[in-house]
């Protein structure tokens, strides 16, 4: 398998599991709301209904919120994935690390992220994406080219400085 064939199954498996996670935290945020309604129109219920249930609902609320935050999040990394964007790579770091704990097609999502992006055959892919976008920025751990540095002593040269007013 080629590296872009990984790396268009690493998309899609985000896009599906992303999919899959806004789904049913919209089921579950619809299911809620619809038994907080019907418990809360039940004959005997008073007005001081919410008060024991406040804290499983902002529980509710928040894990919701948790699913729909990182399944748009996976979607995202999955559409940069496909298009091979150069910052799909530490996005689908961060997104592998939160997957990691969603056993079990998270965690072999997970697995295969790392796998994959920092193998051989994923650096070489972004690598030579990164020189095809003409990035001429040098990396952090590499110091600037000597083309990098004059263009930014050309830079410097062509700035104009601003009129001194102060009298």
């Amino acid at each position: 398998m080629s590296a872009d064939e990984k790396n268009r199954l690493l998309g899609i498996g985000y896009i599906v599991l992303g999919a899959v996670q806004v789904a049913g935290s919209l089921i579950l945020a619809m299911y809620f709301a619809f038994f907080f309604g019907l418990i809360s129109r039940l004959p005997g219920s008073s007005d001081d209904f919410f008060t024991p249930m406040f804290p499983f609902f902002v529980f509710v609320v928040a894990l919701v919120f948790y699913g729909l935050l990182t399944g748009g999040g996976s979607i995202f990394t999955g559409v940069g994935l496909l298009k091979k964007r150069r910052w799909a790579r530490p996005l689908a770091f961060v997104m592998g690390a939160l997957y990691a704990l969603h056993v079990p097609l998270g965690t072999a999502l997970a697995i295969f992220t790392f796998w994959f992006l920092l193998g051989e055959s994923g650096k070489a892919l972004y690598e030579e994406r990164r020189e095809e976008s003409g990035s001429q920025a040098p990396r952090l751990n590499e110091p600037p080219s000597r083309v990098w540095r004059e263009e930014e002593q050309k830079r410097e040269r062509e700035r104009v400085e601003p009129p001194d007013w102060r009298i």
